[in-house]
This record gives C-alpha cells, structure tokens and sequence, in this order.
C-alpha cells in the first residue's frame, strides 16, 4: 500500500463488516458478507507504521503538508493585479498547522515562496483560483482537489 500511496493513488481499505456469527443468525446467512470502504488514504493522510526495535527497515512517517488555498481578487490588470490569499496547512503526521492571509502580486512571488517552504503533498482548492496561482501550483507539480 506504501507504495500506491507515495506514487500518488488513492487507495481505500474495504473491510468486512459482519462476523460469521452474526450471520449465522441473521436473516441474511445465504447471502455474502457485507463490506464497506473503512478508510482512504492519500499521500498525505497515510502514516506509516513507525517500529524502533528494526531500525533497518523502519519507515519514517510522511512528513508532507495538506494546504487549503483560497484567493480573492482586488482588483488591477496585468502587472498591476493584487490578490489576497488564504492559506492553512496542516501535517497530519505531527499535527502541526501553519496558517497565513496576505497580499500578491500578479507574479504569486509570495504564495510560491510560501509553498516551496512547506513542499506540500496535496492542495485543497476552496472557490476559484487565479491564473497565475493555478500556474504556480502546476510548476510545483502538487496533487491539486477541487
């Protein structure tokens, strides 16, 4: 599964949900065992398993940022444009959680600084996006949900 994940896949893990003994009184025991999806993973919900007795073989937990982005137009054209951005990442392996509002320009020097400085592993876009920031986040190749 480790590496489905690191290539960038959603894997979900499909579970069985009731017990051979259950089923046995039940009205359904001729038919299959219900299954339901009970977790999905991404590159940045998925945590490894960490075991400090085998330090040969030991994975260390993802250290990647999820980042919501939100962006708000203020107006001006060209090289003139100002856009107020939103943003707060979170890392679900050490709980951190870095958040900022400010302003841009029409070049996003201060959004691409702040995104090469936290590498996120996944960006959750909330309302639409510029241009020039959806040009950023694609120069930085980050996995992108809208």
């Amino acid at each position: 599964m480790n590496s489905l994940v690191t290539a960038g896949h959603k894997v979900g893990i499909v579970r069985q949900t009731e017990t051979a003994a259950l089923k046995a009184v039940g009205d359904t025991r001729n038919a299959p065992f219900e299954r339901k999806l009970t977790n999905l993973y991404t590159k940045g919900t998925y945590i490894d398993d960490f075991n400090l007795d085998d330090e040969v073989t030991a994975v260390a937990p993802s250290t990647g940022y999820i980042m919501c982005i939100c962006e708000d137009r203020g107006g001006g054209s060209g090289t003139d444009e100002k856009v107020k951005i939103g943003m707060v990442a979170v890392q679900p392996s050490t709980g951190d959680v870095v958040y900022d509002e400010f302003e841009d320009g029409f070049m996003r020097g201060e959004f691409e600084t702040r995104a090469l400085h936290l590498q996120p592993c996944e960006v959750v876009i909330a309302g639409d996006l510029s241009n020039a920031t959806k040009k950023v986040l694609s120069h930085l190749s980050i996995h992108t949900y809208l």
